[in-house]
C-alpha cells in the first residue's frame, strides 16, 4: 500500500522529513498552515498517480 506521511518527530540526525511511499524526503517546517497545505498537495499528487 502506498502512503504519504509527514514525520515531525524530534530526531536530531534526520531532521524534519516526509515519507512518500518508501522514500524519505527532507522537509523544512515553517508553519502549521504551510505543513497542512503541503500535505494536502502531496495527497492530491499521490492520489492522481
Amino acid at each position: 500500500m502506498e502512503n504519504v506521511e509527514f514525520d515531525m518527530t524530534t530526531n536530531a540526525q534526520k531532521g524534519d522529513h516526509k515519507h512518500i511511499n518508501s522514500h524519505e524526503i527532507d522537509y523544512k517546517f515553517t508553519s502549521i498552515d504551510k505543513l497542512l497545505d503541503d500535505f494536502e498537495k502531496d495527497i492530491e499528487t499521490w492520489s492522481e498517480s
